[in-house]
């Protein structure tokens, strides 16, 4: 009997250990994730987490859609975005760079400067 519980013990161990050493990064592939928050009848945001490590941000009340790359460190989700703004032709355009990042927790992606606005991934 004894034998028995230290053989159940060690399958749970074993099992604890490989879940919680799962990447965080195949958790998010081909994902989209809706924001808590909303504005008017919408959601304030919406992000799509695509292969190859894309991403699509589109904010509802401006219309912005931001596309970039993402890369996921520890428990944490970077988003780097880089676009184009241009006037009338290329000598007038200018190069915008932003950078997000998330906290991934279970199936919410939490904004460290406002943590009552996360994103939660929709199933």
């Amino acid at each position: 009997m004894k034998n028995l519980i230290t053989c159940i013990i060690s399958v749970l161990i074993l099992y604890i250990t490989l879940n919680s050493c799962k990447s965080n990064s195949n958790l998010l592939v081909s994902s989209k994730y809706l924001n808590s928050c909303f504005y008017t009848d919408a959601p304030a945001s919406v992000l799509y987490i695509k292969k190859s490590n894309r991403f699509i941000l589109r904010s509802i009340p401006s219309y912005e859609k931001h596309m970039g790359k993402w890369t996921v460190k520890d428990d944490t989700l970077f988003l780097n975005s880089e676009y184009k703004s241009s006037l009338e032709n290329e000598k007038d355009s200018t190069a915008f760079n932003e950078k997000y990042t998330y906290i991934i927790k279970n199936d919410k992606l939490i904004n460290p400067n406002n943590e009552k606005c996360f994103l939660k991934r929709q199933k």
